[in-house]
């Protein structure tokens, strides 16, 4: 299956998602969003080593006495602490956060750096109210060993550089023990009378994940796949980079949704879920490459998932790129990605099977392109890959000029070549992802967006010897400017072509061939508001799922952040549906 990504930035986008998972164990903990003066700063709780203190600690987020508290103290290289005191503009002074009953100290957790632990008094290790701090470095020699220790109850995941934002800017004393050290915006005007855009806020203070009563299903980077017994599969991460599954069990089926974190643990995703059905066993998967490996799910047919970590089991690499699958013909499942180094490695299952399902190796394709003395492509952003029918492994990708390149194996050998496809084909400079789809007459299509928005489609027939052709689809079907990385592709029961991308408002357009036609776009958002005045425009990567009895859906990320899909089934014309809407829960 092919793989994408909303947008160009891909290394950016990594380093976030690599902060988001910097602090994080196994499973899934409550988080709390702070809305401040600049910005959004999440914090996992850890109810498992300090139940009484994130107890005390939400009962102030859900009671509102957090919005509009102010950041009141600011060590460098020490602590950031709030949670105390209010800007009161009407008498221009600080009014005191209202407290409740002081919570027995629980030190569990060092006080290293981004960690939040509850401020208190002197001499009084149970003493904790309101009051909070973030660890801006390690301050575990410190506040380890004095007053009982500091309770440590949570983490920053995600908007440290909002933490370190604050400390970068003023830091003013305005008298007394309390508030000698307090940052400041730069509406700050010395010598002037003090007012509430002066200090730094927290504007709002917000429960946005709770494991014990809901799950989140607003996710992105939207993925899926129809099984040959009529299931379908849809699989995205949410906003706390959990991967979540949709399945549906037939065409009309319940569709049910769940979350492999809280469901089987395990860290939260660097990249996107990629699943599939095994044809050994039957059952569905999903991978996810994470900062402790590969997690491989397991849907194991009574309603449960279980995980195995194939890094640990492979002694492979760890994947920082997404996860690329392809089968090959002795129905052994393939997941290829780049490593660290941007080396491409690939995890192989195995035809022995152990205690936990078939066994898997690994192996590091670069390494050996290296001892061939070969080029050893440099990818920049996702890859993809395809089995042709004569059974030659091929994983595919961008590097930084968006020149296609490639790295493959023939059938029957176990080395593996690389080709700048560019260079050979003579296709344009692309940007984003690529899509690659294949058809019954062993035509390979490898598809992109070029600089102006225009799909650029690379093919090859076994009858062109080692030619290949290089098309404009945006001219040849009259079609709009598509967004880059909003490309997936699919080939329909009766033979017709299908590239399936956004344009820049939000439409879902589909660029088609039909054998003896001509290639055409459609407006299929509009198609559907035909039917469906209300459904929702898409802001990811449209996914194209056919089912072996010939229905199709688009699926993606509506506005709300809903899995939403078109679909369409025989003699009945383009539906719509809301997934997280229809999803029941298990």
């Amino acid at each position: 299956m092919s793989t994408r990504t909303r947008d160009g930035d891909w290394f950016l986008a990594l380093e976030s998602r690599q902060l988001l998972n910097a602090d994080l164990l196994e499973g899934s903990r409550p988080v709390v969003q702070f809305d401040t003066t600049y910005g959004e700063i999440w914090i996992e709780l850890r109810p498992d080593v300090a139940p009484l203190t994130v107890a005390n600690f939400l009962n102030y987020v859900n009671d509102g006495d957090y919005d509009g508290s102010v950041f009141h103290r600011a060590v460098a290289g020490f602590v950031l602490q709030g949670g105390g005191y209010e800007w009161n503009s009407v008498t221009n002074r600080f009014d005191e956060t209202p407290e409740d009953a002081p919570v027995l100290n629980e030190f569990n957790l060092s006080n290293t750096e981004r960690t939040i632990a509850m401020a208190k008094l002197g001499d009084n290790p149970n003493s904790a109210t309101s009051q909070f701090f973030f660890n801006l470095g390690n301050n575990a020699g410190n506040l380890d060993n004095q007053n009982g220790g500091f309770t440590v109850f949570g983490s920053v995941i995600k908007g440290w550089e909002i933490v370190t934002g604050i400390m970068a800017g003023p830091i003013i004393n305005f008298g007394g023990s309390i508030f000698n050290t307090t940052p400041v915006t730069n509406n700050y005007m010395q010598g002037g009378t003090p007012a509430g855009n002066w200090f730094v806020t927290i504007n709002d203070a917000e429960l946005i994940y709770d494991p014990v009563r809901s799950i989140d299903v607003s996710v992105d980077n939207i993925s899926g796949l129809a099984g040959a017994g009529g299931s379908t599969i849809v699989t995205g991460v949410n906003q706390l980079n959990q991967p979540v599954v949709f399945r549906q069990d037939g065409l009309l089926g319940q569709w049910h949704v769940t979350d492999l974190v809280l469901e089987a643990g395990g860290p939260r995703a660097l990249s996107e879920a990629i699943a599939w059905f095994d044809p050994n066993d039957g059952l569905a998967y999903a991978a996810v490459a994470t900062n402790q490996g590969v997690m491989l799910y397991r849907d194991n047919g009574n309603g449960t998932w279980s995980r195995r970590n194939l890094t640990s089991e492979t002694s492979g690499a760890i994947v920082i790129s997404n996860l690329t699958s392809f089968q090959s013909g002795d129905n052994r499942v393939h997941l290829a990605g780049l490593d660290p180094d941007g080396d491409v490695v690939l995890f192989a299952q195995s035809t022995s099977v152990g205690a936990n399902g078939r066994l898997w190796g690994f192996r590091d394709l670069s390494d050996n392109l290296r001892d061939q003395n070969k080029t050893v492509p440099v990818f920049f952003g996702e890859l993809t890959s395809w089995v042709t029918s004569w059974g030659a492994f091929n994983i595919a990708g961008l590097d930084a000029q968006g020149k296609l390149q490639a790295v493959w194996k023939p059938s029957g050998t176990t080395d593996w070549n690389s080709s700048n496809l560019s260079d050979i084909t003579g296709a344009p400079a692309l940007s984003g992802g690529l899509t690659v789809f294949q058809t019954g007459w062993n035509a390979i299509n490898i598809v992109g967006i070029d600089a102006g928005g225009n799909i650029q489609a690379t093919w090859w027939l076994p009858g062109f010897g080692g030619q290949w052709r290089v098309n404009n689809l945006t001219t040849a079907s009259s079609g709009p400017a598509l967004v880059a990385s909003s490309l997936s592709s699919f080939v329909a029961p009766w033979g017709a072509l299908n590239i399936v991308g956004l344009d820049n408002s939000g439409n879902v357009f589909a660029v088609w061939w039909a054998p003896g036609g001509q290639w055409r776009a459609s407006n299929m958002t509009s198609i559907v508001r035909d039917t469906d005045p209300d459904a929702q425009l898409m802001t990811s990567a449209v996914t194209g799922i056919v089912t072996p009895t010939g229905a199709i859906s688009l699926v993606g990320r509506g506005e709300d952040g809903d899995v939403v899909r078109y679909w369409l089934r025989a003699g009945q014309p383009w539906g719509y549906e809301n997934l997280t809407e229809l999803a029941t829960f298990g």
